[in-house]
């Protein structure tokens, strides 16, 4: 999710400013996609109940678009509203069930709220849709270790983060430390 969020905030940083964002949805108040803009600009401003309140226009608007599900989870996540995000990416699934990273955001979030069991079984559901994925694999192996709510906070994992932007040295070490809990695990319950 931080990666998304950093995508937009660099893709809008200084290219547009918010009043250009305002006039287009001044002209065009009846297409979501300047709602959808001026939501993503609004969420690299860290204006996320703003970035909520475009992101819903552009869903009404459009309510077959998932993405405008998506990027509405991604506010209100970003509020720490879980149940509201979680609800979101839920909307997003419904509409295109076989995306992975609607799945590994929605466990993400369910994480994040303390279902564990709920944020596994989408986070293992993004892996059988891209078993490629190595955020799902890595925060899924987290998940499994028992952290819980208050514990750990995936947003707050540096390493975690790292990943997302390619350092693969910090993925190894993430697959190692995955790899020697499981074995702590198999040891203990013998």
């Amino acid at each position: 999710m931080m990666q998304y969020i950093t995508k937009f905030y660099n893709r809008l940083r200084g290219k547009k400013e918010m009043n250009d964002f305002d006039n287009d949805v001044e002209m065009y108040p009846h297409l979501p996609q300047p709602y959808m803009d001026r939501g993503n600009k609004r969420l690299s401003l860290n204006d996320y109940q703003g970035a909520i309140e475009d992101f819903s226009m552009a869903a009404v608007l459009d309510p077959n678009y998932p993405m405008n599900y998506y990027n509405l989870g991604v506010a209100k996540f970003c509020l720490k509203d879980m149940r509201g995000s979680i609800d979101s990416f839920s909307q997003a699934i419904n509409l295109k069930p076989q995306t992975a990273w609607f799945r590994f955001n929605r466990g993400l979030a369910k994480c994040s709220s303390g279902d564990i069991v709920g944020g596994v079984a989408d986070l293992t559901k993004a892996i059988e849709l891209n078993p490629k994925y190595v955020e799902a694999h890595i925060l899924r192996g987290k998940a499994k270790g028992g952290f819980v709510k208050g514990c750990y906070n995936p947003l707050n994992d540096p390493e975690l983060l790292s990943i997302f932007e390619g350092d693969l040295d910090s993925l190894n070490k993430e697959i190692d430390e995955i790899e020697k809990a499981k074995l702590r695990r198999m040891v203990n319950s013998n």
